[in-house]
């Protein structure tokens, strides 16, 4: 009766490392980007109130350069054209708007049978934006009106004209002696502008949460690698632990080749013949790799081993069982069943 051990190579298998983001990653980027936008919307509205407060005081300096008694003599009639008053009015409002870079456009209103007209504006007799006295203010958003009727300076939003878009800043120019508005000195600024300017000043605070963005990415882009090498470390440990049980505890014979020779243990950091194989071919790791296989393979059973392996290598097949005889240091020969499998995996 034949005596068959079975020699087989076994790839070993890995376990496809994943990295998940784990709760406190997502808690923490959450959390900047929450910060982030509370950071930003309370640097934008301090920007905007810092803008308001320096355009209500420049509006409120400016407007101690009017005259009450020269706007009182004004009646917001085309007659005042020739009126001293209204040319001192015009030559100041004109001389202001050269002066002062942000300001586009200065004028004086004032209130007749609930409607505003201009009294004086800064633009030139020639120029198309001119408004002349009198003329009806017909776009004017009622927040034009509040100066009037509350004797404060207000500031507005943005309005449209058929001027521009502007932010206005309106100063009540008020009677010294009763306390009676008589007009609302007016200066505009051109809406781009304004918001230009703040997001210019929002540009640090970008960088700054821009910068923190980066660091904050490059934190976690970090701990997932590091995480993904604990993965990779577990499953290699894990890998390694099952090869070497299922290598060194199989019932059969196992062993790794290269070519005509078998791999020593060095070649790959693990053990590259079990225990069963040694057993069965009556040599140690250390005597099998002063020889090779083919030369303790029966001599007439060689033919066709080097044939079937010669067809493996080729990639004809690819793997192949058969049975065969080797040679024991004794000089008695061992029947075998020998399954060759190419292993997968592994540096070429």
């Amino acid at each position: 009766m034949k005596e068959h051990p079975v020699t087989t190579a076994v790839p070993m298998t890995r376990q496809t490392p994943r990295f998940h983001p784990n709760a406190n990653m997502l808690a923490l980027a959450a959390a900047f980007l929450v910060l982030s936008s509370f950071y930003l919307t309370y640097s934008w509205n301090r920007y905007q109130k810092i803008a308001a407060s320096e355009a209500v005081i420049l509006a409120e300096s400016l407007e101690v350069m009017i005259h009450p008694e020269h706007v009182a003599t004004l009646t917001g009639r085309p007659e005042d054209l020739e009126s001293t008053e209204y040319k001192l009015a015009k030559t100041d409002l004109l001389r202001l708007v050269r002066t002062t870079n942000p300001i586009h456009v200065a004028y004086l209103l004032a209130l007749r049978n609930n409607e505003i007209i201009f009294l004086v504006d800064s633009e030139p007799p020639d120029s198309k934006d001119y408004a002349e006295p009198g003329q009806i203010y017909t776009e004017a958003d009622p927040i034009y009106k509040q100066p009037f009727l509350t004797g404060r300076t207000v500031l507005t939003g943005l309005v449209e004209d058929r001027w521009g878009r502007w932010i206005s800043a309106l100063v009540p120019v008020k009677d010294p002696d009763n306390g009676q508005v008589l007009a609302v000195f007016g200066i505009d600024y051109d809406a781009s502008e304004w918001m230009a300017r703040l997001y210019r000043q929002m540009i640090p605070d970008l960088v700054v949460v821009c910068s923190l963005f980066l660091f904050l990415a490059a934190l976690l882009y970090t701990l997932s690698q590091q995480a993904t090498l604990k993965t990779l470390s577990e499953n290699l440990a894990y890998d390694e632990t099952l090869y070497h049980h299922i290598f060194t505890q199989a019932p059969i014979g196992i062993a790794l080749v290269e070519g005509h020779n078998f791999v020593l243990e060095a070649a790959y950091g693990h053990n590259s013949i079990n225990p069963v194989f040694e057993q069965i071919l009556g040599r140690s790791g250390s005597e099998l790799d002063q020889v090779s296989w083919s030369d303790i393979t029966h001599p007439q059973d060689l033919p066709a081993d080097l044939d079937c392996f010669k067809r493996f290598q080729n990639g004809d097949i690819q793997d192949y069982i058969l049975e065969k005889r080797f040679i024991r240091p004794d000089g008695t020969s061992i029947w075998t069943n020998m399954r060759v499998a190419r292993l997968q995996g592994l540096p070429n």
